[in-house]
């Protein structure tokens, strides 16, 4: 169904080639509103003003929908012809056509084009849908319709000093809480829920400060924070995911945001507007997380992360692959687990009787309060069980390769993180 439009914006055959902006006012809310029309933009398209539309039945703004008219310009051929008086109405009568009926009636906004610099709400993404006439056929009456017309109202003024620095104020201490749990998760799927969260608020304050008119002096400061707002709820939806440079453990992933484009042009805004104005140093910009490289901690070869020993079983480990700790566990527990650097090999000692599931975790970057790897970690397990026992004669010993050999016969399966067993 074609959206209802609350606003009729005209314009002219030469304004349609190229991208026009308007600015309008909202007679629901008495703000001014700049109305990006896109090249092209053909008479009846419908311009959505996101979030911008009178308030619904549980108090939230809805979208505003502008609805586009395109004035042909009238051929002239010949002299112009003599105008005599009007019939019908007289001049000061009601108007010529008839009102629009009231469950189709539309405010006209006679909009102006404008080089705007500060607006209430100002470059808002328009989605547009290309319709034609109204629904019951007949063209939208424009100012002929007897709507009223609305000349644009000023631009809303600029906050004060202090009503300014309490929104940066604000906006800090959003994503300093964001930036803490961030760093405070311990498991992939734990980063990439604070990411996710973290990337929400970012786009929070971005729209917030957007809608902020600030002080004349930090304008140009304003709107690069603005824009760095945006780039780092663009970059935070990357953290902890794909399949080179992932964070799985949260001061990974605040590393890895602090090398962000985004993070260095929050930093440019911040020294910005502590600096534009001589007589205001603003503060905002601590939640920034200072630069950071990645870490690349290892244990020694055969260091064990935790060991149960009594037993006379040996587990030989060959690892081809990157840094690793393998776990040996019965039930649901680990009851040793040693870490095996790349391209090395270990023999672990002491396994009692029994049967175990052997478990693997390889990655970069030990974190050994965590026990696990901070950056780029895999989970997997060893299909089969192993079983050791012992007799008075013989005692069982296991070989088993970390990377894929040609006539191997132990095949492994990934784990779910938070599935591992730790310990």
């Amino acid at each position: 169904m074609e959206p209802e439009a609350y606003l009729t914006l005209e314009l002219g055959p030469d304004e349609v080639g190229a991208e026009t902006v308007k600015t309008v006012v909202l007679p629901w809310s008495g703000h001014a509103a700049t109305v990006r029309v896109p090249a092209g933009t053909v008479d009846g398209s419908m311009l959505r003003l996101p979030g911008l539309g009178p308030a619904g039945p549980d108090g939230s703004p809805q979208d505003a929908y502008v609805r586009v008219r395109v004035n042909a310009t009238p051929a002239q051929f010949g002299p112009p012809p003599q105008f005599g008086p009007l019939p019908g109405p007289p001049q000061h009568g009601p108007p010529v056509l008839a009102p629009a009926q009231p469950a189709r009636r539309r405010t006209v906004l006679v909009a102006a084009a404008a080089v705007v610099a500060v607006l209430v709400c100002c470059g808002l993404p328009l989605a547009f849908f290309l319709d034609g006439d109204d629904e019951d056929g007949a063209p939208v009456a424009g100012v002929r319709s007897g709507a009223p017309s609305v000349a644009p109202s000023p631009s809303a003024a600029p906050m004060t000093p202090d009503q300014y620095q309490t929104v940066l104020t604000s906006t800090d201490q959003a994503l300093t809480t964001g930036f803490r749990t961030l760093a405070a998760a311990k498991s992939p799927t734990a980063v990439r829920t604070a990411a996710s969260n973290l990337a929400t608020t970012a786009g929070t304050q971005h729209q917030a400060l957007d809608d902020v008119v600030p002080p004349a002096s930090v304008a140009t400061a304003h709107d690069t924070l603005v824009d760095a707002l945006d780039d780092l709820a663009a970059a935070l939806t990357g953290t902890g995911t794909g399949t080179s440079g992932r964070a799985c453990l949260g001061p990974a992933a605040v590393a890895r945001v602090s090398r962000e484009t985004a993070a260095d042009q929050l930093r440019a805004a911040a020294q910005a507007l502590a600096t534009a104005d001589p007589t205001r140093a603003y503060q905002v910009g601590s939640f920034v997380p200072k630069e950071t490289k990645d870490g690349n901690r290892r244990l020694g070869n055969g260091s064990y992360v935790k060991r149960t020993k009594g037993g006379l079983g040996q587990l030989k480990i060959d690892n081809g692959g990157a840094d690793a700790v393998i776990s040996i566990v019965r039930g649901k527990t680990a009851v040793t687990r040693v870490y095996v650097r790349s391209k090395s090999t270990f023999t672990v000692r002491g396994v009692r009787d029994g049967t175990y599931q052997i478990f693997m975790t390889s990655g970069k970057d030990w974190d050994a309060r965590n026990k696990a790897f901070s950056r780029d970690c895999d989970f997997e397990k060893f299909d089969d069980p192993l079983t050791f026992s012992t007799t008075s004669r013989t005692y069982t010993s296991w070989t088993l390769s970390l990377t894929p050999v040609v006539g191997g016969n132990a095949s492994t399966s990934s784990v779910d993180p938070d599935q591992f067993p730790g310990g």
